[in-house]
């Protein structure tokens, strides 16, 4: 009998010790918290944030946008006589989906900005990674309080280009 096939309390033993190690190391890696991402770093908060004067809301097309749909499934956003508004607490669930309008959505062409007066912030870099299909899904997003104006435009493959300005504001 060759001693690398034994069978008995040791080698069960042995089995049980790593399944236990294998499961122990699972659990831990399960257990640490994903990294959340930060939109912007205090300074360019500060650079970005609205002042009850500025919250207006933004001018809106009427009528079916000329290329893909920007539908935002969290946070929930409120449309009202005073546009599209997101309000939400700090860190939040970012989902979005992109939806051909008739032609298939171009994710290379999505461009996502905060804008303030002539100040200006691309989120786009930081948020790409997140791009899974024609969805944008970030867990835990941390964003400052305040109030901001977020921007997201994306194109199909056809080159019509859909913009939307959302109101956004977040809570402590």
């Amino acid at each position: 009998m060759c001693r690398y096939f034994r069978t008995g309390p040791s080698r069960a033993a042995s089995i049980a010790v790593l399944v236990a190690a294998a499961l122990a190391a699972a659990a831990a890696v399960r257990a640490e918290p994903a990294p959340r991402l930060t939109l912007f770093s205090p300074a360019e908060a500060e650079r970005l944030r609205i002042d009850d004067a500025e919250w207006r809301p933004p001018r809106r097309l009427r009528g079916v946008p000329p290329g893909p749909r920007i539908d935002v499934k969290a946070p929930q956003v409120r449309t009202d006589t005073d546009g599209a508004l997101i309000e939400t607490r700090t860190p939040a669930s970012l989902v979005i989906r992109f939806e051909p309008n008739p032609a298939p959505v171009n994710m290379g062409s999505l461009e996502v900005t905060a804008r303030k007066g002539i100040f200006s912030k691309s989120l786009t870099d930081l948020l790409k990674p997140y791009v899974k299909g024609t969805s944008l899904a970030v867990d835990a997003v941390e964003i400052p309080a305040g109030k901001f104006i977020v921007e997201i435009a994306v194109a199909d493959e056809n080159g019509a280009q859909t913009v939307e300005t959302f109101r956004l504001r977040v809570d402590e």
